[in-house]
């Protein structure tokens, strides 16, 4: 009965140290618990397999000796196997169990120097280097880049693998550098001075190959983003281009070796207003490497010196008499012959002067330009009216005039002088003036006569002064503006 109830006893505590076993697994399989995390259960379940496997042993030496003598041997043996296994976990948990605290001592003392106050130069003392320090330096991480392993393998060497840390410590801190790809080659391997240097040539072996990194330099001068023709499109093009020139120099390979197949992919990537602007500098002349790197940086000086320059600003013009009416900008223009919103030479429903000559006489204040307009059309373009003499300007009340502005003369305003002003000098300065749109004032250089005249309301404000060269001989009128006069007539006379 006695030997029953103890081996029932060892097959319980047996399945409960299997358990632990498992759970243990699962624990240092899980990559969601921190490493803090994992050391406390590695430490207390160990602790329990400990307790589990001690127990079995002392039910084993109870069964022992409720055994005949001829059984004792094959039951000591049977047990042994089996709690080999125990031993044999317990080994491999205390081992990983030991990495990781000895990870997170590696990055405590990271974390410690880091954070550590800056010693003057002159106070700290200059002991050798030990296995608890590592470098204050940041330095950068390694992803798989072929391109950036030689820039990466020398400030690493520098700072950590030429000092006289431990192994385990470079190792450590080589791991917490590398990223993706990089890392993925080094799986497996646990903290130690063996497996530091077995990293090492695990990572010289796949990225510190010439031949290789001479080709990533190729296919990445091929594969260069296209530039546009903006500065900032352009400068970064260059940087990139200079990098990979640098990288291929350093390897021995000289611009002469792939410099001109290289130019014909070079100027498709550029586009075709830097590609003008660079081509009336060279000609016909074929491009040589050189040559394109410096075009390009002269290109790029030429776009930073004009993208500084100011905005043009816009002319601005200058008023010389405020005027009562809304300005230019703002206003809508009349049709003086049929009264819509369009130019007066771009009517469609009087498009002749006869078409316009039929219209009949109404109370409407534009009227009096439906024949000034017919004799406008009839003059050539450019024509000026001066007196004999002095060139003194001829000009009344009544008078049609052109108004002068900045725009072509096709668009300047037809008006009809109402009234003159006069200076203290005794000099006509500006005239006030209707014009389809209101009433306003100029200054007479802003005004052309155009040799025809319209009825005008006498008006009791008006300063009128009679025009004193009226005695002296003028320029014969044209045809035009006698046929216009005509019109004039006709019209009142209807």
């Amino acid at each position: 009965m006695a030997e029953a109830r103890l081996t029932a006893s060892r097959g319980g505590n047996r399945a409960a140290a299997t358990r632990l076993i498992n759970r243990i697994n699962t624990i240092v399989a899980d990559v969601t618990i921190t490493r803090a995390q994992k050391i406390h259960e590695l430490q207390d379940k160990i602790e329990s397999l400990e307790e589990k496997m001690a127990t079995i042993a002392n039910i084993d030496n109870a069964i022992q000796d409720e055994l005949d003598p001829e059984n004792v041997q094959a039951e000591i043996e049977a047990a042994d196997t089996n709690n080999q296994t125990y031993r044999d976990a317990r080994a491999g948990f205390t081992f990983q169990l030991k990495t990781l605290q000895d990870e997170e001592a590696a990055a405590n003392a990271i974390l410690a120097i880091a954070t550590a106050p800056v010693v003057p130069a002159a106070a700290a003392a200059t002991p050798g280097p030990s296995a608890s320090m590592l470098p204050k330096l940041d330095l950068p991480s390694f992803k798989g880049d072929i391109l950036q392993w030689s820039s990466f393998w020398d400030v690493f060497e520098s700072e950590v693998d030429s000092k006289s840390y431990g192994g385990a410590t470079k190792f450590n801190f080589l791991i917490s550098k590398l990223e993706g790809e990089a890392k993925a080659s080094l799986l497996g391997l646990t903290s130690s001075n063996d497996n530091y240097t077995k990293a090492k040539d695990i990572l010289r072996q796949r990225y510190s190959q010439p031949r290789k990194v001479i080709t990533a330099h190729y296919k990445a001068l091929i594969n260069l983003p296209v530039a546009n023709a903006t500065r900032s499109s352009l400068r970064t093009f260059a940087d990139q281009l200079e990098s990979h020139i640098r990288g291929l120099e350093a390897l021995g390979t000289a611009p002469a070796y792939y410099g001109d197949l290289l130019v014909c992919f070079l100027i498709d990537k550029l586009a075709i207003d830097v590609r003008r602007n660079l081509t009336r500098h060279q000609g016909n002349a074929d491009w040589t490497l050189d040559e394109l790197r410096d075009a390009i940086a002269r290109e790029i000086e030429i776009m930073g010196d004009t993208s500084e320059l100011p905005p043009p600003r816009p002319a601005s013009k200058q008023v010389l008499f405020n005027s009562s009416h809304p300005s230019q900008a703002t206003k809508k223009r009349i049709c003086p012959f049929c009264s819509g919103e369009h130019s007066p030479t771009r009517c469609s429903e009087f498009k002749t002067p006869e078409d316009r000559a039929k219209i009949p006489k109404t109370t409407n204040p534009q009227s009096f330009l439906v024949p000034l307009a017919k004799g406008l059309l009839d003059q050539p373009p450019g024509t000026t009216h001066h007196m004999q003499g002095e060139f003194k300007p001829s000009i009344k009340v009544g008078d049609v005039v052109l108004v002068h502005n900045e725009g072509p003369r096709i668009y300047w305003k037809l008006a009809v002088i109402e009234s003159l002003i006069i200076s203290p000098d005794g000099e006509i300065r500006a005239v006030n003036i209707r014009t389809a749109e209101g009433k306003t004032n100029r200054p007479v250089s802003k005004l052309y006569p155009l040799e025809v005249t319209a009825p005008i309301d006498p008006s009791p404000s008006a300063q009128v002064l009679p025009n004193p060269a009226s005695s002296s001989p003028t320029r014969p009128r044209r045809k035009a503006a006698i046929a216009a006069e005509k019109r004039i007539r006709n019209m009142a006379e209807e």
